[in-house]
């Protein structure tokens, strides 16, 4: 019903409390972003093709596959077998330069722990991009790698590959046995030989000259950005130190990181995790940060779902005019709104509050015989108005006080003559309290949010508005 606080539609459930809502979300994320990565991992190493090769023959073929670099694709190791990738994929790439002998990661810096702690401070690794084999395109794309980009680390040995297909599911109570998914498979690097999976952070990217292609004051100089020297790119990584802790303890200790051979990347929206995450973990965590700070006391109640009456969140609610009466920065309830170019004319601005027995422009009383000298033909002599509601002037009655400012000449302004309800939607975004505008295709929903977004922007110079779209075409 209309008086009864929902829940955000997560989980479909109400939540105990504001750290109760952050833990869920966090987790929740955490294991999509999990899911995500695995899927995207998969299908790189896919693409990619791992294959295993003897004296220089791959894929039992009759003829060396040939570097044109110079000499054959690898050279064998000591027991005679390499892990070499017959395809390739957008998303991913050999790690190291066979052409420069070049090691594809290589540890520069292992920080001691901090006091109180058991893990490394810090782990930095240095990454080797070889793009001599990429088009244009695709080497332009990962030349596009910057500061805080994540990536991720694969150890591929086709020596381990055990070629099975997935398992089958299904045949149960008449179903048709089926494949499972490569990305659901748990068998997955065993059919493919994958070792370890890691992750990190880049902190800067050079080219084969040394110059720092990841510093932002290179937009600044003269002649633009510099193009970048060579098809090497070195990447220096932060590693997880807990994971690197991890691995020297148990397991095959830090010559894991020896083994990797593929890295990949992922798309810029899709990459976020670790940001959403850590702020996520940031309001739980409290202080300046807490998530008590960032939302009103008025507004929680209604976020979560317990708030019973949601009437209290909107602007006319008493508790919501006390809120704003003691809140440094929000209009006072009595105070006047800047409605900028909302209203056409006078007509037009008498219109829009339903109950209006009074109206006041610059200190003189608008009757209705002075409608018709008030209205206004043409943009050069349109105005702006400040105006507030007095509610309570008499039975159902409303006054309106109204204050205008001149409308610059060259300025086209709003267009539009918005109807009463969606004047009240307007007054309702340029108040405090929560406003929400809804409404099926059609109805105006957005001419008004552009109304309240403009109104607010003028209204309130030296503050700044947030706006969060589901799109970019959204926010376009």
């Amino acid at each position: 019903s209309n008086n009864e606080s929902l829940s955000l539609p997560k989980l479909n459930t109400r939540f105990l409390s504001a750290g109760d809502y952050l833990l869920r979300n966090f987790r929740l994320f955490r294991l999509e972003s999990a899911y995500e990565i695995r899927g995207d991992v998969v299908d790189v190493i896919k693409r990619m093709r791992p294959a295993l090769k003897r004296d220089g023959y791959a894929g039992g073929g009759d003829a060396p596959m040939v570097d044109y670099y110079g000499g054959n694709t690898m050279e064998d190791d000591e027991d005679g077998n390499a892990t070499e990738f017959q395809g390739w994929a957008r998303m991913g790439l050999e790690l190291g330069s066979k052409k420069h002998d070049k090691p594809g990661l290589r540890l520069i810096r292992v920080d001691p722990p901090r006091l109180g702690e058991r893990v490394p401070s810090r782990v930095i690794a240095e990454l080797v991009l070889d793009m001599h084999h990429c088009a244009s395109s695709l080497a332009k794309e990962w030349g596009e790698i910057g500061e805080f980009d994540n990536l991720f680390l694969v150890s591929v040995d086709a020596t381990r590959m055990s070629g099975a297909p997935a398992p089958l599911m299904g045949g149960q109570y008449g179903e048709e046995e089926r494949r499972i998914p490569d990305e659901e498979d748990c068998t997955f690097p065993e059919r493919y030989g994958v070792g370890a999976v890691r992750g990190c952070l880049v902190l800067e990217v050079r080219d084969e000259a040394g110059v720092v292609l990841s510093d932002p004051s290179l937009e600044y100089q003269e002649g633009g950005r510099p193009e970048p020297k060579g098809k090497l790119r070195f990447l220096r990584v932060a590693l997880d130190p807990a994971q690197f802790a991890a691995d020297a303890m148990t397991g095959p200790g830090t010559d894991v990181y020896d083994t990797f051979n593929l890295v990949i990347r992922r798309h810029g929206r899709e990459n976020n995790f670790r940001a959403v995450l850590e702020t996520i973990r940031g309001l739980m965590s409290g202080g300046a940060n807490s998530m008590y700070r960032s939302i009103p006391s008025w507004l929680m109640p209604v976020l979560l779902g317990y708030g019973g009456d949601v009437t209290m969140a909107s602007y006319k609610s008493p508790k919501m005019k006390a809120f704003a009466s003691k809140t440094t920065g929000l209009n006072s309830p009595t105070a006047a709104l800047d409605y900028g170019d909302t209203f056409m004319d006078i007509d037009h601005l008498r219109d829009s509050f339903p109950g209006c027995d009074e109206l006041i422009v610059d200190g003189q009383e608008i009757t209705t015989n002075d409608d018709e000298t008030a209205k206004t033909d043409g943009s050069s002599d349109r105005k702006k108005y400040r105006v507030k509601v007095i509610e309570n002037h008499g039975q159902d009655k409303i006054k309106v006080e109204a204050t205008s400012y001149p409308f610059p000449p060259s300025y086209n302004g709003n267009d539009i003559r918005f109807t009463p309800v969606q004047v009240n939607a307007i007054r309702s975004g340029l108040s405090p309290g929560l406003t929400t505008i809804i409404g099926p295709p059609g109805t105006g929903k957005t001419d008004v949010a552009v109304q309240i977004i403009a109104n607010l922007y003028h209204s309130f110079p030296t503050q700044r508005t947030v706006i969060v779209t589901h799109s970019n075409a959204a926010l376009n």
